[in-house]
């Protein structure tokens, strides 16, 4: 029964690997900015360092690397959350039980982007101080992404 456990392990971890480097050498072939639809209702565009973030093997290390991609994973999650809520906020409009529920999800995820905000101005700081201006250079225009849905999702509570 161990060995069955231990081989279908094994199994599923390269059957992972395999994946991987089928969906990377996909989009090595594709040229850079290149976009691809995967569905009509969402469009989230990452940048390259937001890729590298989603594809590091590193996030487990005490680094300036690996602190800047958990960061970038951090504000693609939330941006990608607050997409979705307006995009359903926008489709449920007229029914109010629903449109309450998307609103309320809305107003919890401008709260965590706001954190998220104050937690990335310090990575921020951190990667100055360190030379590492490109870290820092990568998280401020994943936090402008969010800044800018962030203002999106207010004006359309507000209207």
């Amino acid at each position: 029964m161990l060995t069955r456990g231990l081989v279908t392990a094994v199994l599923v971890a390269a059957l992972d690997q395999l994946s991987k480097a089928a969906i990377l050498a996909y989009f090595a072939r594709r040229a850079l900015g290149e976009h691809e639809v995967v569905t009509s209702f969402f469009n989230l565009t990452l940048t390259l360092a937001e890729v590298e973030s989603y594809c590091a093997d590193y996030l487990e290390e005490k680094s300036l690397r690996a602190g800047t991609a958990r960061a970038l994973l951090r504000l693609v999650a939330v941006l990608a959350r607050m997409t979705t809520e307006l995009e359903e906020l926008k489709r449920l409009g007229n029914s109010t039980s629903l449109w309450k529920l998307h609103a309320d999800s809305i107003i919890v995820l401008l709260e965590i982007a706001r954190n998220l905000a104050e937690q990335s101005s310090r990575m921020i700081a951190l990667a100055n101080q360190h030379h590492g201006e490109s870290f820092a250079e990568a998280i401020e225009t994943s936090l402008e992404k969010l800044r800018k849905r962030s203002e999106l999702a207010v004006n359309t509570l507000q209207a």
